[in-house]
């Protein structure tokens, strides 16, 4: 009973907070105190949210990542803009400019809004669902590790090939060359990557101890070596927050305590900005905490170039939002897809980032750079605060439904889903709303023909 009070006060907190910036979104007081109102409100709720979730939830659970995630994505120049000002009103990314205080107060607002209402959906999903659960690993296809670890001996030597000819790639023609050229690696060992990252999920149905857990991180990070050494840091953190969410979520029932948060959170920014200096060539020992929130909060400025700069789009749409649920289709029927950026592509594109990083810097986008993406604008466009109120509302609730059928370990499907969607669920605040339905529909069919064709009698 206490438990369900407390869960109740905080959905009231929450949808109290997520209507009083909905209410200064609406009413569009753009002056220095408003907008300084508005950004501690936001950080106070922040707060509020952490300090309370951690009651009923490990601090790994999927709103923690997306908590985690949206601080960091959205909120890291807002962290900043305490100490200085400026940082709050700096477009320094693509485009360089201050921007207004209108733009400022309704960035603040659609992020607070967002923010509340999802924690509302969780709550509201989560209340009668959450406390108490158990489950016992059930054994899935127990005949087909052995066709699995097949296609990973096979697969892996490809992926190192195709990772390699990029490293060799981009050292000749800088970082942004993968994305206005047609990579260089053959045929077969692109077929042998796509494999790899659709099917090393399945996995996942196979951990039964620690040393299996173990052994699954040494074979993605075996297989996404150079990766690393391209610079690319998503390939090193999303993948390490993934595995310690598998880790608290299903091989341990502790919760990881808040010091070795704190140590990864140091570690993290360290290893980050290493990478950035594979890329870049250059290493800031001072302030990595800083450059951390300012380099990965670049899309508290994405909102706000978007909301200044969505007249400007060459493709002007609502429906930027349903682009990845196609985005494979032209790919495959249209060349101009697959050549990388381009004049001809920003002309038929619906993609959100493509869209944006054109109106803000077209010679940077013709050179390969991008914006990402951040599933806030998306449902801005689609609808305005109003879409962002419901689509947040109901991004919350499928993040408790998510986890609980993670955590009663009933579906094999589920079990394999859930590396592209908890990944996702962390890069949600600089991606799209929705994953591209083919990382999602290829493992989940081979699941299904194993399960049909080999093993029939196998539920």
């Amino acid at each position: 009973m206490y438990i369900m009070r407390r869960n109740s006060g905080l959905i009231f907190i929450s949808t109290l907070l997520g209507f009083i910036f909905l209410l200064f979104y609406l009413i569009g007081d753009t002056s220095y105190l408003m907008v300084n109102i508005e950004r501690g409100i936001l950080l106070l709720s922040v707060l509020i949210f952490f300090v309370s979730l951690q009651y009923d939830n490990k601090k790994v659970s999927l709103i923690y990542l997306f908590l985690f995630s949206t601080t960091l994505f959205l909120l890291g120049r807002v962290i900043l803009s305490v100490f200085d000002d400026k940082e709050l009103y700096d477009s320094n990314k693509y485009v360089f400019y201050t921007m207004h205080m209108e733009t400022v107060s309704k960035v603040l607002c659609l992020i607070g809004t967002s923010l509340s209402f999802s924690v509302v959906g969780f709550c509201t999903y989560s209340e009668k669902n959450r406390h108490n659960r158990t489950y016992q690993r059930k054994v899935f296809f127990p005949g087909m590790e052995q066709y699995w670890k097949v296609i990973m001996y096979i697969t892996i030597p490809l992926c190192i090939y195709k990772q390699y000819v990029d490293l060799s790639m981009i050292r000749i023609d800088e970082y942004l060359s993968i994305y206005t050229q047609d990579t260089k690696s053959p045929l077969i060992a692109k077929a042998g990557w796509w494999l790899f990252s659709t099917l090393f999920p399945v996995g996942l149905l196979f951990i039964n101890c620690k040393r299996d857990f173990f052994r699954m991180v040494g074979i993605y990070a075996v297989a996404n070596f150079f990766n690393l050494i391209t610079g690319s840091r998503s390939s090193l953190l999303v993948p390490i927050l993934f595995f310690t969410w598998y880790y608290y979520t299903f091989i341990t029932n502790k919760d990881i305590h808040l010091l070795y948060i704190i140590i990864g959170i140091v570690l993290i920014a360290y290893i980050a900005e290493w990478l950035l200096t594979l890329r870049e060539g250059v290493f800031q020992k001072n302030g990595v905490i800083k450059m951390l929130l300012e380099t990965q909060g670049v899309q508290y400025v994405f909102l706000g170039n978007y909301l200044d700069m969505k007249d400007q789009f060459v493709v002007k749409s609502h429906w930027y939002i349903l682009f990845p649920l196609y985005a494979l289709i032209p790919r495959l029927t249209n060349p101009v897809f697959r050549t990388g950026h381009s004049s001809e592509m920003i002309e038929q594109t619906l993609s959100l980032d493509h869209q944006l990083m054109y109106a803000c810097n077209p010679q940077a986008y013709l050179s390969g750079a991008g914006y990402g993406s951040c599933y806030i604008a998306e449902l801005h466009a689609l609808g305005g605060i109003l879409a962002v109120l419901i689509g947040s509302f109901l991004l919350g609730r499928f993040m408790a439904w998510f986890e609980k059928k993670c955590a009663d370990f009933q579906s094999p499907y589920i079990i394999v889903l859930s590396f592209f969607i908890v990944s996702h669920i962390f890069r949600i605040a600089r991606d799209p709303l929705f994953i591209e339905p083919i990382s999602l529909l290829f493992p989940c069919l081979f699941l299904l023909l194993f399960q049909k064709r080999i093993n029939p009698n196998n539920e």
